[in-house]
């Protein structure tokens, strides 16, 4: 929502009006379509981790809860919205807060090294790309591959230890509830691998739609920037 209203600040809503009275709604609705088979993605990408976790809640439940949280992601100032109301209603059905947490924070986590890993990868083959600009991107990958190794039964007794130390016993217990959740996944590397190739698959269709928009509108732009920039834009709004 944010990117949108900067956006409107910058266009000529006459231009876009014109672009898509002109456009080809056959490649449009197929670009929709690809959208709708993205959405279903992602919330199976959820659904996995959340499985994966045996929380007591309905698949039928969850499609429900992801497609609410879905229009809250886009029609709030922030694309975490979605996010605290699935955590929040998933947490009241299952009665296991800190499990919920993790599955939303191992869900973002996911997302967020997808939509990096794509451009990092592509960058190379965009000419003109700036070498700082790609450096940083990798740096961006970089970073949560080393967290994600870092999960060690070492770093757990320390983590438990420092909550034990600085924590009340309230907070103690939550957050030692959250990290037990966060560390099953160690051995649920098959769901984590299918929810990574879940995830890869839902940015790649989302690319794809961004490509048949341009072409709808018979905007010349070359396809590799879409591997690119539309990554790019998404972590931003995913942060505005």
């Amino acid at each position: 929502m944010a990117v949108f209203l900067l956006l409107s600040i910058w266009v000529s809503w006459r231009k876009v009006w014109a672009n898509v009275e002109s456009a080809d709604w056959t490649i449009l609705s197929t670009a929709f379509g690809v959208y709708l088979v993205s959405c279903f993605l992602a919330a199976a990408q959820w659904i996995i981790l959340v499985k994966a976790l045996n929380l007591a809640i309905s698949t039928r439940s969850m499609l429900a809860l992801y497609g609410i949280g879905l229009y809250f992601n886009n029609f709030l100032p922030t694309n975490i919205g979605g996010d605290v109301y699935k955590g929040f209603r998933v947490a009241k059905l299952s009665n296991q807060p800190e499990a919920t947490a993790a599955t939303i924070i191992v869900d973002r986590f996911l997302g967020v090294f997808t939509v990096l890993i794509i451009p990092a990868l592509a960058c190379g083959l965009l000419d003109g790309f700036p070498t700082w600009a790609a450096g940083a991107l990798w740096a961006t990958v970089i970073v949560p591959v080393v967290i994600f190794f870092s999960f060690t039964n070492r770093s757990k007794r320390f983590l438990y230890g420092a909550f034990d130390r600085l924590l009340p016993r309230a907070a103690r217990r939550s957050a030692h509830g959250l990290f037990d959740a966060l560390f099953t996944y160690q051995d649920r590397r098959f769901a984590l691998l299918t929810a990574f190739a879940t995830a890869v698959a839902v940015q790649l269709l989302r690319i794809v739609m961004m490509i048949l928009i341009a072409v709808a509108m018979d905007v010349e732009i070359p396809g590799i920037f879409f591997f690119v920039i539309i990554p790019i834009v998404g972590v931003v709004s995913a942060v505005l």
